[in-house]
């Protein structure tokens, strides 16, 4: 994709309206809803980005080439054009010799829910917050004087932003006219007679960890061992309808529905403890913790969960009046609106000006991402997805000769990072309160990480090396080209 890009801005770098003409290639375009026009539409509706942008007129032509067509990746359309935002949020602060932190600051979203002139809906969250919390972590103001030192020395170090709103799901007001299917979030949650949960949901796992999440949900919420629940996932003749694992949809909707379907038996077994025990309580007054069912006003009030679930199950007499026996449920969990979920990256880069070479020395990323189940499988997805969006702005690009044949068609043409290219990225969690829209409080995470990354890579470069004004401004970002404009800036000086 190629993104010209003209804005306007007054004195204190706050944008007052912002003109693009984007022009993407989407090769043959033959293959489904999600390939060919899709990604650019959606990285154009997505453009504004984490900010305010009053007035803009964003518009996209695609064409139909001979190669092949478009596939999805992570960050789903939008990252040639958080690029093109974030480096245009760069050249803003150049102009007017402004910090880009500062720009940036004036420019975020003010407060959410926040609707974008582009239609992109914000719920909740605090942008402004969350990239605080990554300066904090960068320790900015120590860097600026770390790199002014480094320069005395004849040493070119860089940091750079980039931001994201991401998709947190899809909603079904949104995926409904676009695909004709919902975006709910669905999930079957069915007891034994032993106190086993079987779970039923259509989503299937990509390696994200389905399984050991919704595992975790169903045992925290009925106080059971992890190992006492089975998931059977994407089998259309018994799981309930899922749309699939797009736009990080599983944490916030599928997850919200497991709940949402365990609370509907955890009342029903606490009816049914209060009617056994002739107490007058509510559900409430039950708790699920360590395998038992306990009144919260009589500790030694309290059945195993086995032998709750037996209870209903296996003898399902003298129940409470109209209540049927058995133990399960199915649950549809679905929002007004999508919902999104903030992030903010820095890179920070070394470039040797004798042969263009970039060092990424550290990456940060700070994400709000409201309650996190499973910390470790969260922070795999912000690793990944940083690697991967490395990857993508460093080294890998498909090459093709004038009669579209492909001339990167194996690894060793088509670069990927490898381990000694990338360091070891600095997560932080930017705790802003869990997403008010989500039974947990949950926001996704596997979707769009890779998309802050060209920014944050492409404005650290160019930040190294504006002492040569030299900029970054296609991907990737090839030493070979940054060494043929640094000479060209050594040349001109010298000529001045």
């Amino acid at each position: 994709q190629s993104h010209y890009v003209d804005v306007g801005f007054d004195d204190s770098g706050r944008i007052t309206a912002l003109r693009t003409r984007g022009f993407a290639d989407c090769g043959d375009g033959a293959n489904g809803v999600y390939h060919g026009f899709v990604m650019p539409m959606t990285g154009a509706f997505m453009f504004p980005n984490t900010y305010d942008l009053p007035r803009g007129d964003i518009q996209l032509k695609v064409a139909v080439t001979n190669k092949p067509a478009l596939t999805p990746a992570r960050s789903f359309g939008a990252y040639p054009t958080r690029f093109a935002i974030e480096r245009t949020m760069d050249k803003i602060a150049a102009k007017l010799g402004m910090d880009p932190v500062d720009v940036r600051l004036i420019n975020f979203v003010p407060e959410t829910p926040y609707t974008s002139l582009t239609g992109h809906y914000l719920d909740s969250g605090d942008i402004t917050a969350v990239f605080k919390d990554l300066l904090k972590a960068v320790g900015y103001d120590d860097f600026r004087k770390r790199q002014a030192e480094a320069r005395e020395q004849g040493r070119y170090l860089g940091i750079g932003f980039g931001t994201g709103a991401e998709f947190s799901g899809i909603a079904s007001v949104d995926f409904v006219p676009m695909e004709n299917q919902p975006g709910y979030g669905a999930a079957t949650v069915r007891l034994d007679p032993r106190g086993q949960a079987i779970v039923y949901f259509g989503d299937t796992s990509q390696g994200q960890g389905h399984e050991t999440t919704t595992a975790q949900v169903v045992a925290s919420e009925f106080g059971i061992d992890p190992g006492h629940v089975t998931l059977t996932r994407g089998d259309t003749e018994l799981t309930p309808f899922g749309s699939g694992t797009v736009a990080a949809r599983s944490g916030p909707y599928t997850m919200s529905a497991v709940a949402d379907a365990c609370r509907v038996l955890k009342k029903k077994i606490a009816t049914v403890m209060a009617h056994d025990f002739a107490l007058a309580a509510s559900p409430e007054d039950f708790e699920f913790e360590d395998g038992f069912v306990t009144y919260k006003n009589d500790s030694n009030i309290r059945k195993t969960f086995r032998e709750a679930t037996e209870r209903i199950v296996m003898a399902p007499i003298n129940l409470p009046k109209g209540m049927e026996a058995g133990l399960d449920h199915t649950s549809f969990f679905d929002t007004e609106h999508g919902l999104i979920a903030f992030c903010a990256h820095a890179a920070i880069v070394e470039v040797d000006i004798e042969n263009g070479q970039v060092t990424l020395e550290r990456y940060i990323a700070c994400e709000d991402l409201g309650t996190i189940i499973n910390p470790m499988i969260v922070d795999g997805q912000i690793h990944g997805g940083a690697v991967m969006g490395i990857s993508n702005a460093l080294f890998e690009e498909f090459v093709y000769d004038e009669h579209g044949q492909q001339l990167t068609g194996d690894l060793e043409n088509y670069k990927i990072a490898t381990a000694a290219d990338v360091p070891s990225v600095e997560i932080i969690h930017s705790d802003n309160g869990p997403c008010p829209f989500t039974t947990l409080g949950t926001r996704g995470v596997g979707e769009g990480t890779p998309g802050s990354v060209p920014g944050a890579l492409g404005n650290a470069v160019s930040d190294a090396l504006s002492p040569f004004g030299v900029e970054v401004n296609e991907l990737p970002i090839r030493p070979s080209k940054l060494w043929r404009e640094i000479q060209k800036a050594k040349a001109k000086q010298a000529a001045d």
